[in-house]
């Protein structure tokens, strides 16, 4: 009876949402939140990857125009369950800062940049890996340099949900060729 009900609200609340004009993101969301049950629990270890945790850029002469490293990173977990799983959620935001080497260099363009994120098992097994590219095109200001996206998500199947913290979080910077 109380699916009944959950299921009879989230058709009643998507319904005015739709007649307000909410887009269809928000409606999952506000599905999710009504249908899905969402805990918060621990979050693997995050490491930066030995060598490839900063990005040095030089200009033709080789010398060093700036340095870009990860300046904050937030991660938050969560398992979901329905009625029929349960998934592992990692959902982290990485903040990135960009260290000129000299003032006269400010005004450089600041180029396109690739860093990777991973997950590994207690192994040393990739388990997830996605390469993503920071496009200064999409910075609406270049005082904050966040992630393109709202998040980076890393959704797994319910064998990790037990063992979530033998998991590690890795990042690193890709160099370029």
């Amino acid at each position: 009876m109380v699916v009944f009900y959950k299921v009879l609200l989230s058709i009643i609340s998507i319904l005015v949402l739709v007649s307000c004009g909410v887009s269809d993101i928000k409606i999952g969301n506000v599905y999710d939140s009504i249908l899905v049950d969402k805990q918060n629990t621990n979050c693997p270890d995050l490491k930066l990857i030995n060598g490839l945790d900063q990005l040095q850029v030089l200009d033709n002469d080789n010398q060093l125009l700036y340095n870009i490293t990860f300046n904050k990173v937030h991660w938050e977990c969560y398992i979901e369950k329905n009625e029929n799983s349960s998934l592992y959620l990692i959902e982290i935001i990485i903040n990135f800062n960009i260290l000129y080497e000299d003032e006269k260099h400010i005004n450089a363009d600041v180029q396109n940049f690739e860093y990777i994120v991973a997950l590994i098992d207690r192994n040393k097994k990739i388990i997830d890996k996605e390469m993503y590219t920071f496009n200064f095109e999409n910075q609406d200001s270049l005082l904050s340099f966040n992630t393109n996206e709202d998040s980076i998500k890393f959704v797994l199947p319910e064998k990790f949900v037990k063992k979530f913290n033998e998991l590690k979080i890795l990042l690193g910077f890709v160099m370029p060729k």
